[in-house]
């Protein structure tokens, strides 16, 4: 993050390793879905959304208390496979290059494993 964004969020959710881990992912995801030609449906728009949801349920998370947080970082979870799978669709068709799906494949797998921590701390 920028300096002058760093004041959009309050601290205790840019700290979050899982956020950051999860924001770089949504960076990268959305670049491989610029780039991408010729895509059959809606596939690239659905990486993005999915990629985006991850940091936005970790976010929306962070606010909340007891099953309610555990509920939105669940969905972080499922939304980081949701987005893994879209990226693996995309690398299948020959419309992403390998190299950014592998960046952005490490970036999701990074938030699945930080957000899975998080699950397992409050619940």
């Amino acid at each position: 993050m920028t300096p002058s964004t760093k004041t959009l969020l309050p601290s205790n959710v840019r700290g979050l390793r899982a956020y950051r881990a999860s924001r770089r992912a949504a960076f990268l995801c959305t670049v491989i879905a610029q780039r991408a030609e010729r895509v059959p449906g809606d596939t690239k728009d659905q990486l993005v959304r999915s990629a985006n949801a991850v940091a936005r349920n970790i976010a929306e998370g962070s606010g909340r208390i007891g099953k309610d947080k555990v509920h939105f970082l669940r969905i972080a979870y499922s939304s980081a496979l949701e987005a893994s799978d879209t990226l693996l669709a995309l690398l299948e068709i020959g419309a992403a290059e390998a190299g950014a799906a592998v960046e952005a494949e490490h970036e999701l797998d990074q938030a699945r494993k930080l957000t899975f921590g998080l699950i397992r701390k409050h619940s």
